[in-house]
């Protein structure tokens, strides 16, 4: 069976993508201005599940947000 092509296969290309990202200043102002509180049980329960914690994220960032009064 040839893999000629796959992903596993000798015609892939290297990510040469650095998986280093350095973030600036205005973007940890902003994440630390208004932070989003979470339980670490659920962070715990969850943590095999990528899906699951990104989902637990987002509800809870939408429900700060809609609770939220300014």
């Amino acid at each position: 069976m040839s893999r000629k092509g796959s992903a596993m296969g000798a015609d892939c290309v290297a990510d040469v993508t650095p998986s280093l990202k350095e973030l600036g200043e205005d973007f940890f102002k902003m994440v630390t201005a208004s932070p989003v509180p979470v339980d670490m049980r659920a962070l715990r329960a969850l943590k095999r599940s990528p899906l699951a914690l990104d989902l637990y994220a987002w509800l809870t960032y939408t429900v700060k947000l809609a609770t939220t009064t300014d």
